[in-house]
């Protein structure tokens, strides 16, 4: 079995709050070990990073990072829904270069809106930007309020192998920020 998940519920303790804030958000900082824009090692591999999800059935809202056959040296990127553990897409979807070190991934829910960021300080390469791959990415998608209302949880979901030397497929997690309100 390749890849790995990240589950997180918070308590619903009452001193924590969270059953009565409807709203989510989450910031990631990521450095995928592919250099050149393609984030994973073979077509078809992803990276799901979801909120107001149900960590048990998987239902839950999310975006999309996946490496295409199209592309080499660019991932697409689109926003998702899980329904028991399927996902399907629910947005236009964005070919973008974004995707390398020094990536940032924001994800959020508010009053029934799903949106979306994702960018990089690092420049793209000449040939990324005669080939017009977006330097960021911003994907809005309208979700409601009822479906999921109550879930509050997190579910990271990276789909790539480790590759040779047991690293180069990899994607270096640095830090999770969680936000609700």
């Amino acid at each position: 079995m390749q890849g790995a998940r990240i589950r997180y519920t918070p308590t619903t303790a009452p001193e924590m709050g969270t059953e009565t804030k409807r709203n989510m958000e989450v910031l990631l900082e990521v450095d995928p070990a592919k250099s050149a824009g393609q984030g994973f090692g073979s077509a078809g591999q992803y990276l799901d990073v979801c909120i107001k999800t149900d960590t048990d059935t998987l239902d839950g809202y999310g975006l999309r990072i996946i490496r295409t056959a199209a592309h080499s040296d660019a991932v697409s990127m689109y926003l998702i829904q899980y329904v028991r553990g399927q996902a399907q897409c629910i947005s236009r979807e964005v070919v973008t270069n974004c995707f390398v070190t020094g990536c940032r991934i924001w994800v959020r829910y508010e009053n029934g809106i799903l949106s979306a960021k994702a960018w990089t300080v690092t420049e793209p390469t000449v040939v990324q930007q005669e080939r017009g791959y977006a330097r960021g990415v911003e994907l809005t998608a309208e979700v409601g309020r009822r479906e999921n209302a109550e879930n509050t949880g997190l579910l990271i979901w990276h789909t790539g192998s480790l590759g040779t030397e047991n690293w180069r497929n990899t994607t270096m997690l640095h830090g999770v920020s969680i936000l609700y309100f």
